[in-house]
């Protein structure tokens, strides 16, 4: 029979030569650590035309963004050609009531040009009342569109004329400008008499007085003799369009509009060319306003129009409690296992060191794993640790543990039949009986992450390879290692790494064949 036991420091040795330049280069490079644990923001944006990732990069920069990264990507989720896809931008913030009629003729040309074709209108949306370069006194709406069931894309004078054709396309969308603060009237105390203007209330600039409430009609607030405060209301500021008129609603092609604010950065109508989506990821935590200048000055700046995807932010709290929660989780893991383990072991002698070696083999898994992620996460800084790597991490500890258990479970059964077998021989001929069950069930998990990981797209790939990782090291600790540290135990030889002089294997068979006939 093969000799497994025997060969135990080689096996032991080949552990350690993963675990220590792992444990190295967590110590040099630490983890590449995802927005979960950090904090910050990570933007998914998708261009009507190809652009540089460095100029996005760029521009995040220049907003003071910390610790950037820029990860290029295909969207392979849309399954349609990005011709078919056209960015819509229009003068003001247009409300559902205007994006729904916009739709219903885009469908109709849809279906104009060929029967069966229609307007997709599960993709990413639209962004409204995205802010300007101007400080946020202007706002627009872009529409992205995309077309279905068609043979070829529509041109774009045939999108302009279906959205020209819509009779009276208003919105009461656009919402009221940020107002420059005006300081408010002071009231004057009694028997002061500083005349102080009455602001204005109109929302023009001329310097015509409006009458305040009290019968005067004077344009100066004199103190009352009584010492109570003039009752002049307090100025509002200058307000912009009324957010509850009706606004006319173009393209920012169409005459008329194409030298207004909203509309000088480029045309009203883009075609789709590229599926790239540009992941940014850092370490600051933008607004939801700093995030669409971003986005606006990179629109004026490369004449091209972008979806936002996707967005995820979280602050420096969450991150700091989600890295306790995650450490947490693990350690009460290893705890809830090694009393699992003692106690399902507790009619063998010491069962404890059952548990213990468990938990050995189950920190060597983590051990490995973590190595491995401050590697590749070092080279790759696509793979990061997030809250996916904390679920990866436990499933392996699962997967591992069970392993083990199984093994150790055969030699506990062994334990009874062959009492007349030294410990060290109970262990192998175990090892050996099981091998094959955990080999075939560990090739049939690894065959298929292997595939998710080679296939299954860029925002799995980082859990996959962990999991990947994590149970190719499960499968190997749970045949080579805690089986045999449970053959170094009973022999003496950990003693030897604390400076114990070993001892001679107790030999426990008279005790085990009495076990047996009891």
């Amino acid at each position: 029979m093969l000799n497994l036991v025997r060969k135990r420091f080689l096996f032991f040795g080949l552990s350690l030569l993963v675990i220590i330049p792992g444990v190295i280069a967590l110590a040099l490079w630490h983890f590449n650590v995802g927005l979960d644990f950090r904090g910050g923001t990570v933007v998914d944006l998708q261009f009507a035309r190809a652009i540089d990732p460095n100029i996005v990069k760029q521009s995040f920069a220049n907003a003071h963004a910390a610790d950037l990264q820029i990860v290029t990507a295909q969207d392979t989720t849309a399954g349609h050609d990005p011709h078919y896809s056209f960015w819509l931008r229009f003068s003001v913030g247009i409300d559902d009531n205007a994006k729904a009629q916009v739709v219903a003729a885009l469908n109709s040309l849809a279906g104009q040009l060929n029967q069966g074709g229609k307007l997709d209108t599960e993709g990413p949306g639209d962004f409204t009342r995205l802010v300007t370069y101007d400080g946020g006194k202007t706002y627009f709406s872009l529409l992205v569109v995309r077309f279905t069931g068609l043979s070829k894309p529509p041109t774009l004078d045939q999108i302009r004329k279906a959205v020209d054709g819509i009779k009276d396309l208003k919105t009461t969308a656009q919402p009221t400008p940020t107002p420059s603060p005006t300081p408010s009237p002071t009231p004057t105390p009694t028997g002061a008499h500083t005349p102080t203007p009455t602001p204005t209330n109109t929302p023009t600039p001329t310097p015509s007085p409006t009458p305040s409430p009290t019968p005067s009609a004077t344009s100066t607030a004199t103190a009352t003799p009584t010492g109570t405060p003039t009752a002049t209301p307090t100025p509002t500021p200058t307000p912009g369009p009324n957010p509850a008129a009706t606004i006319p609603v173009a393209l920012c092609d169409d005459q008329g509009v194409a030298k207004t604010i909203a509309c000088s950065a480029g045309e009203g109508i883009q075609q789709g060319s590229t599926t790239t989506v540009i992941t940014v990821t850092t370490s600051t935590s933008f607004t939801d306003a700093q995030i669409k200048n971003i986005e606006f000055g990179l629109m004026k700046s490369q004449g091209v129009y972008l979806v936002e995807q996707s967005r995820d932010q979280v602050g420096p709290a969450i991150a700091s409690e989600t890295t306790t929660r995650a450490i947490g989780a693990v350690a009460l893991a290893a705890l809830a296992i090694l009393i699992y383990v003692s106690f399902a072991f507790r009619k063998v002698a010491k069962p404890w060191r059952y548990g213990a070696c468990a938990i050995i083999a189950l920190l060597h898994d983590v051990l490995v794993v973590l190595g491995m992620a401050a590697i590749i996460g070092h080279f790759d800084p696509s793979y990061q640790v997030d809250s996916l790597f904390v679920t990866a991490v436990l499933t392996v500890i699962g997967f591992s543990v069970h392993d083990t258990i199984v093994v150790f479970d055969r030699i506990r059964e062994n334990m009874q039949r062959r009492t007349n077998e030294t410990f060290e021989q109970v262990v192998n001929a175990s090892l050996i009986q099981t091998m094959a069950r955990s080999l075939n069930t560990s090739l049939t998990v690894l065959f298929t992450l292997s595939a998710l990981t080679l296939f299954g797209g860029v925002s799995i790939r980082s859990f996959t390879l962990t999991l990947l990782i994590g149970i190719f090291s499960g499968t190997y600790s749970s045949i080579f290692n805690a089986s045999m540290l449970l053959v170094s135990w009973d022999r003496g030889e950990l003693g030897r790494l604390f400076g114990f002089k070993p001892r001679a294997p107790e030999d426990r068979r008279p005790a085990r064949r009495a076990r047996a006939r009891a």
